[in-house]
């Protein structure tokens, strides 16, 4: 056990990552021939590793919780957002727009999270639009209708260093030509600086290329939802649809009833009547996708944003994971086999051992 003691978790996720020197790799080696926890961790990581991959591997998760915290204080989209708001004739102070944005979570110790860039512009009552996988000529186009634009780059393959990491930061756009990007940067300060356009491309397409459109107030409204038309729903998924689908019904049929509305055979807005407030499955097949329809890509988002969905109880993997939060000592190990095993075993489920409870003391 001291062994394992001495092996953090940074070490730990440098190796399943594959970033050890030969000494580190020597060092770890030993280490899980010694730990049966050790044993356990890597084991389940691998586990893990391939369901995530299998579900994942044909699409790209998109950075929506990535931090823009490349400048002093982390205050990168804090610092353009200021800018916009002065060059539109706005008084801003940095310290209260800082506070705001701590207040509401906008702005974290790391930084700002990308899903939260604009918000302080949103509350001066700017019109501001978030999309990923924007071009270069989507930039023009929000340009040429006087547009406020902030994207996040790479800033270390922005300025040619060496690549360790990503290192995400945030910059206004303010021109866009065939051969160069001209932005404010705040971490430089000046107040435009020009770019190689390949450079900036193979920059910004780190953050999925996402951009942050403030709008003059009396543009017209474009949506542009996340492309999730890559993304798939496994067979075990197609039941949670329909579940949300039918509850989708269910709250909206709430809401409207608490408002007034009653059924009635034509909509009537002014006697308030609505032909689709019945039970959901008295609704036409084409009424019922709609509401499957909003609940799918409902479900294709939250897995393009990263976040995985796993029934309970419902894989191997969750089982361990499961039992070791709830169970942090000795309450499992590795059988000779290399399977994990849990105290409550009488046989190894794989190589069929009788277990020892001895061997959990």
């Amino acid at each position: 056990m001291e062994k394992y003691n001495i092996i953090t978790d940074e070490q730990m996720a440098a190796f399943l990552e594959g970033n050890v020197s030969a000494e580190e790799l020597d060092i770890m080696l030993k280490a899980l021939c010694d730990s049966p926890e050790l044993q356990s961790v890597l084991s389940i990581s691998g586990r893990v590793d391939e369901e995530l991959e299998e579900k994942a591997s044909y699409y790209s998760i998109l950075p929506m919780a990535k931090m823009a915290a490349k400048s002093e204080g982390h205050l990168c989209d804090l610092q353009c957002e200021e800018w916009i708001l002065s060059r539109r004739g706005m008084e801003v102070d940095r310290t209260s727009l800082s506070e705001q944005a701590l207040q509401n979570r906008w702005l974290r110790d790391k930084g700002t999270p990308l899903h939260h860039m604009g918000r302080l512009l949103e509350d001066k009552g700017l019109q501001v639009s978030r999309r990923y996988d924007a071009t270069l000529a989507d930039l023009e186009t929000a340009l040429e209708k006087r547009a406020d634009i902030i994207v996040v780059v790479d800033n270390v393959v922005l300025y040619g260093k060496e690549k360790k990491e990503d290192d995400f930061h945030a910059v206004t756009v303010l021109a866009v030509d065939k051969d160069w990007v001209r932005i404010y940067d705040p971490a430089t300060g000046n107040p435009c600086e020009d770019c190689a356009a390949g450079r900036f491309a193979e920059a910004w397409s780190g953050s999925s290329h996402y951009m942050v459109i403030v709008s003059p107030s009396e543009a017209a409204y474009v949506p542009v939802p996340i492309n999730v038309d890559n993304v798939s729903i496994p067979d075990d998924l197609i039941d949670l649809r329909e579940a949300i689908a039918e509850n989708t019904h269910e709250v909206w049929s709430k809401a409207r009833m608490a408002e007034g509305w009653t059924y009635g055979p034509e909509r009537d807005d002014k006697l308030k009547k609505h032909p689709d407030l019945v039970p959901y499955a008295r609704l036409t097949e084409g009424e019922k996708e709609y509401d499957r329809i909003l609940a799918e890509n409902t479900i294709k988002l939250v897995r393009k944003l990263g976040f995985d969905l796993v029934k309970s109880r419902d894989t191997e993997t969750y089982r361990i994971l499961m039992h070791r939060l709830q169970n942090p000592d000795r309450e499992y190990r590795c059988c000779q086999c290399g399977t994990i095993i849990f105290k409550s075993y009488k046989y190894c489920p794989d190589c069929g051992k009788r277990l020892d409870e001895k061997e959990f003391l």
